[in-house]
């Protein structure tokens, strides 16, 4: 018998559905990065569409000053952020360590060099 997750295939890109993967967990939008400045959103991931525009819930607006280091943050209840805007988007969770969840056992073989000047 095939699992539900075997079931539950999708037609969309692999960047939609990492996206889906983080639907209901809170995110970090990178929105603008500038020399003096950087501004992010932090909140809740709803929803998202094909323009990866995304709309976040309990979220607050954070403005970090890279000169004098300091932060102002701007508690916002829902915020939608057009895609075009948003530079990453990565999963944020406190109190816990971001677990990567692609980690690679040791395999069998031996690593080597290739390309332009490598030696056998």
């Amino acid at each position: 018998m095939a699992s539900e997750d075997d079931n539950r295939q999708t037609d969309l890109p692999s960047v939609y559905s990492r996206l889906l993967d983080l639907v209901s967990e809170d995110v970090v939008c990178l929105i603008s990065e500038k020399k003096k400045l950087t501004r992010q959103m932090v909140g809740k991931l709803v929803a998202f569409d094909r323009h990866l525009n995304v709309v976040l819930t309990d979220a607050y607006d954070e403005v970090i000053n890279k000169v004098t280091d300091s932060k102002q943050k701007r508690k916002i209840d829902v915020v939608m952020i057009r895609g075009v805007n948003i530079i990453s988007i990565s999963a944020f969770k406190v109190g816990r360590k971001n677990v990567l969840t692609s980690v690679r056992t040791e395999g069998t073989g031996r690593a080597t060099a290739a390309g332009r000047g490598s030696r056998s």
